[in-house]
């Protein structure tokens, strides 16, 4: 979650979330179906089949905060600002296999950018629209170090104000963010804080022992060994349980293996390998196939259901 820079696309939480139809669980690295998307800094989007490729075309008006630090005043977001982090986030090392789908981008006015595709992905809405690395940043701030805290320039709720290594990150509230929320049929201005602070806590047991006494208001994720010990020491927390979707994998190799190349060893290694047994002795339940979609999601099919092919 990045407080002070915003992604093409998020998933809609206020339409489909606890307090609109409730259709549908936003979790931390959830994949999220294309029909519970919504649009951030892309006002929509369009698909297309031949050739095959997405079309985003922004919001106007969305402005960058500007930094004194780099010299760079406010300044309204356009295609090219979009199109150049695209290319810089295909570009990056190790991301040469992931996004080669991608055959060009390109800024086809000011407000639109057009990602041509080789062959169609499903899931481009990840890989463009919301997941690591795609939050939009300015050519500016890649051009003054991008890897320097006090050079960053978002479109989002916060700034960041100043961060301490091994101890807190710090952003203050964005006076000119556009966002508003509904509540109750009353509108409100986003966002309700003045202040965020993320603590870096990397020890478990000071995580809780915050979490306990107040020091931190939220914990994204919590071992549900503590579900109890939690309740029993603060009544008044609110919890949620629900699957994470990650994914412990054991990965082989087989290029280069004489035997892992053979399917038929694969297979028995699958028919071998004690899975729910794994999963009993390492973790506190959750299900065998959990990711990309866990059991109970509207787009979730059973294993045993899907193609062969």
């Amino acid at each position: 979650v990045n407080p002070y820079a915003e992604t093409l696309l998020a998933g809609a939480i206020e339409q489909y979330g606890p307090r609109g139809t409730d259709e549908y669980l936003f979790q931390l690295w959830q994949m999220v179906p294309e029909q519970y998307m919504e649009g951030v800094l892309a006002e929509n989007w369009k698909v297309t089949a031949d050739p095959p490729g997405v079309t985003f075309y922004l919001r106007q008006g969305i402005m960058w905060t500007g930094n004194t630090n780099i010299g760079m005043e406010p300044r309204e977001l356009i295609a090219d600002d979009v199109a150049f982090h695209l290319e810089r986030l295909k570009a990056k090392p190790g991301n040469e296999s992931r996004y080669a789908f991608v055959k060009s981008i390109t800024a086809t006015d000011r407000y639109t950018v057009h990602v041509e595709m080789s062959e169609y992905t499903a899931n481009w809405p990840m890989l463009l629209g919301w997941w690591i690395g795609t939050a939009i940043h300015p050519p500016e701030v890649v051009e003054a170090d991008a890897s320097d805290w006090r050079n960053a320039v978002g479109t989002g709720p916060f700034i960041i104000t100043n961060y301490v290594e091994g101890s807190a990150c710090t952003y203050e509230r964005n006076p000119n963010y556009r966002g508003t929320t509904t509540i109750n049929g009353k509108e409100y201005q986003l966002p309700f804080i003045d202040e965020l602070i993320y603590p870096i806590i990397p020890d478990e047991s000071t995580q809780l022992a915050a979490l306990r006494t107040g020091q931190v208001d939220w914990m994204p994720i919590i071992q549900p060994i503590y579900e109890d010990s939690l309740t029993q020491s603060s009544p008044g927390l609110i919890q949620s349980k629900y699957l994470s979707a990650s994914v412990t994998a054991w990965k082989i190799n087989a290029i280069s293996s004489e035997y892992f190349c053979n399917r038929n060893i694969r297979r028995a290694l699958m028919i071998a390998t004690d899975l729910k047994g794994i999963r009993d002795s390492l973790f506190p339940g959750g299900e065998i196939d959990g990711f990309p979609l866990a059991q109970g999601l509207p787009a979730y099919t059973p294993l045993e259901e899907l193609p062969e092919s």
